[in-house]
């Protein structure tokens, strides 16, 4: 089981080029703007894909200004965290992880990134059940990420910790318990 002191402890491995590139993105410089305004523009969604995954760049290009701009607008505006990743997954080259990626870069202390290392951390130490062999097609569906932001939002609030620290620390742990991790 995770606590505040192994949370933090575990985070603190967080590898030093992940931090620069959270702090591109983190950043009261980028964020601002996107919050003033309400909706994404599409340097803005190029740079997030830089710090989630820059693979599906060419297709996220592919998206008009106006498009961008509405669907963003709907998801930033939507309290139901699936019905938020159903608007921004209409985008190509969105998917629920980038979706994901986008509402915790617009609101990091109300939403965390999806992401199969963290899944599995979370599986490891019981928290969600395991879906079996094909994790990448579960994390894939609109409706996994309501009940996986819950999840992490309990155990931060029980472990008094930010979703971001949170999320960090079971990156690192890419699905292992802090003692196969630490070695004890």
């Amino acid at each position: 089981m995770l606590d505040r002191q192994t949370v933090e402890r575990v985070a603190s491995y967080y590898p030093p080029q992940e931090q620069a590139k959270d702090d591109m993105v983190f950043s009261e410089a980028f964020r601002k703007p996107i919050r003033a305004r309400r909706y994404l523009e599409m340097k803005d969604l190029l740079r997030i894909a830089d710090w989630k995954s820059p693979r599906p760049k060419p297709l996220l290009r592919s998206n008009s200004a106006e498009l961008l701009q509405t669907v963003s607008r709907k998801a930033f505006a939507e309290r139901d965290p699936e019905e938020a990743i159903r608007h921004l997954d209409r985008l190509r080259g969105v998917s629920v992880r980038m979706a994901s990626a986008i509402l915790t870069i617009y609101e990091p202390d109300t939403y965390t990134t999806l992401d199969q290392n963290a899944w599995r951390s979370l599986a490891r130490l019981g928290y969600v059940d395991d879906p079996g062999t094909n994790l990448d097609a579960f994390l894939s569906k609109p409706e996994t990420y309501a009940p996986y932001l819950a999840t992490c939002r309990n155990l931060a609030t029980d472990c008094r910790v930010s979703l971001r620290t949170l999320d960090k620390c079971l990156w690192v742990l890419r699905g292992r318990t802090p003692a196969e991790f630490f070695g004890t």
